[in-house]
């Protein structure tokens, strides 16, 4: 489901709106959308920086061209 910003289509809209307690219904949808950030946050799956690291090495790897070969050797 979808939880569209209720400014669209907001017919009292004015330039202060987004100001704390300017508009309860744009407070109401801003702290379900930090909730929602924070549960997707929550379910990603732990990652190392080593797993970072071995990752962007393996990124420059294929962009190089470089393929492994028997004994750790690269084409280079």
């Amino acid at each position: 489901m979808k939880h569209e910003c209720p400014c669209h289509g907001c017919l009292d809209r004015t330039l202060t709106c987004h100001h704390v307690g300017q508009c309860q219904k744009w407070e109401d949808w801003k702290k379900y959308e930090a909730d929602k950030k924070e549960w997707e946050k929550q379910q990603k799956p732990i990652v190392s920086e080593a797993m970072v690291k071995k990752a962007y090495d393996n990124i420059k790897r294929k962009a190089r061209g470089w393929r492994r070969r028997a004994g750790g050797n690269h084409d280079g």
